[in-house]
Parts: structure tokens; sequence; C-alpha cells
């Protein structure tokens, strides 16, 4: 990539082609990149930054408990059987 900054018409205009789940990726990776103090610059208007601060640190564990269930599910723990017709 050059030194030479993109054309902001031109990003946008490729931005609008693009397909939802490639702006959703997009997103992700930018409120990553952004610094926190940031974030409210660039999601504010259409995500209430507060709420998600107080509920990140409620679902902390979160991931720890969708570990948890992948392996007792991977271990049949979960499995249920059924006819099928």
């Amino acid at each position: 990539m050059s030194g030479v900054p993109p054309d902001l018409e031109r990003l946008r205009r490729a931005l609008r082609a693009l397909r939802r789940g490639d702006l959703l990726i997009i997103a992700e990776r930018a409120a990553e990149l952004v610094p926190r103090a940031k974030l409210g610059a660039l999601l504010g208007d259409l995500v209430q930054i507060d709420a998600l601060t107080q509920v990140i640190g409620a679902q902390a564990p979160l991931l720890k408990e969708v570990q948890k269930f992948h392996v007792a599910s991977l271990a049949g723990k979960y499995y249920r059987d059924f006819s099928v017709n």
C-alpha cells in the first residue's frame, strides 16, 4: 500500500458495492483497530457504546462456557436419539 491516502468518495462507493457479510467483517475489524476513546465517534450513533461496556464485563466468561459446551457436545453429552420416518 502506498503512502497516498485513498480517495474517500471512491472508497465509499466501493464499500456500498460490498455484500452485507463483508461489511460486517470490516465493521468488526474497525471496532478492534480503533482506540476505545474513538469508538463512540465510529459507532456511537448506531450502537449504545456505554451499554456494551457493562455487558462485556458481565459476559467475560461466556467464551469459557461455550468451549465447555463444545467439548461436552463432542463427547455426546447432549446427544438425544429420535426417530426418523
